[in-house]
């Protein structure tokens, strides 16, 4: 049984669920953050700066053929995360909510931006704006200390996007 923010307790929420949503959660962080650094250092004349996440995923790059699949891995967990997070707790939409960003993940890395970049575009801004509206939604369902950094990376997320889709045409 899982204990919500008013501190009562949750019955149809198992512990098992919230803890198989974490790890999840956690490995695809993880994984992503890792594999998104090698990527990075392998990729001849990446910059930050001027490349952006995509180009480490097109095909005819060799970290397409490790990066493609993380991207995909990533979605992956993000999607079963959300789904054993609140699959018996009666808030369909935070579960849809929650499940667009992996969605859209898994929409990008099926679809590299040299491959078809409308599809690929459409998944980007499924897994933005959705993910930073979670985060934003979130700050009222965390009970902890840990609500405002999800509103912080929420907002911080929401003006990336504004900024970035500004000085490009893809994301």
């Amino acid at each position: 049984m899982i204990g919500t923010r008013d501190g009562t307790v949750n019955p149809g929420k198992l512990a098992t669920d919230v803890k198989l949503a974490g790890i999840l959660f956690f490995f695809g962080g993880m994984e992503i953050i890792l594999l998104l650094t090698v990527a990075e250092s392998l990729y001849q004349g990446y910059s930050v700066h001027t490349n952006t996440i995509s180009d480490l995923a097109a095909i005819g790059r060799s970290t397409s053929l490790f990066f493609d699949p993380a991207l995909f891995l990533w979605g992956l967990s993000w999607l079963l995360g959300a789904y054993f997070l609140f699959r018996d707790g009666g808030k369909k939409g935070m579960m849809l909510l929650n499940i667009l960003p992996g969605i859209g993940v898994m929409m990008a890395a099926l679809s590299p931006e040299n491959v078809n970049i409308a599809i690929h575009s459409v998944g980007a801004i499924i897994a933005f704006i959705p993910g930073a509206i979670t985060l934003l939604v979130s700050y009222r369902l965390i009970g902890s200390q840990l609500r405002f950094f999800a509103l912080f990376l929420g907002l911080l997320s929401l003006a990336s996007v504004a900024i970035y889709s500004g000085r490009t045409t893809h994301l």
